[in-house]
């Protein structure tokens, strides 16, 4: 049993309660200003520190960069020479022996003409003389050597009138596939 009692009125209690929480509140809102103080503090510290990490990062790229770049060249030179590489292998492999295309090439002599030489040039060309007895062969053979597929451009460039009343031809003509001076 309370044997005490409260002559305060209510008024006084209310007034004495807020009195007794205003410090709590003045504290925890001192608190809260020296932690905000505190947070922007820190944050423009690391703020800081991540632009001067930023400054050395794009130092230490831009140093990279000047010492790859003779490396990126060469990286890149060493594709092309590997894809240069690679057609010169598949030419390898699609060319035909000089011996195929002479003999398909006297295969095509029209009747009463003959080859009397071939010589090998530099760079693909081939030259083809012979001896026939009619202007009309000579152009036949012209024809036949464009349609075998392996030259570029057939050429007479020379047509003599012998005493016996043949004619002597020469052929300059070009080889479309690579490595003809093999």
């Amino acid at each position: 049993m309370k044997t005490e009692i409260d002559l305060r009125p209510r008024e006084y209690m209310l007034a004495w309660y807020k009195r007794r929480r205003r410090p709590l509140l003045v504290l925890i809102a001192v608190i809260a200003a020296a932690s905000i103080l505190l947070c922007t503090a820190l944050c423009e510290k690391h703020l800081e520190r991540s632009a001067a990490a930023n400054r050395r990062l794009r130092q230490a790229n831009a140093l990279l960069a000047e010492e790859a770049a003779p490396l990126m060249r060469l990286e890149a030179d060493i594709a092309i020479l590997k894809e240069k590489a690679a057609l010169e292998e598949a030419l390898r492999r699609q060319q035909i022996p000089w011996s195929d295309i002479l003999r398909r090439a006297e295969a095509a002599l029209p009747e009463g003409l003959y080859l009397s030489s071939f010589s090998a040039g530099g760079q693909g060309r081939l030259t083809i003389t012979g001896r026939g007895q009619a202007m009309p062969q000579v152009a036949s053979f012209s024809q036949a050597l464009s349609a075998l597929g392996y030259f570029s451009s057939v050429t007479v460039s020379r047509i003599e009138r012998e005493a016996e009343g043949s004619y002597r031809f020469v052929f300059e003509v070009e080889l479309m596939i690579a490595g003809g001076d093999d």
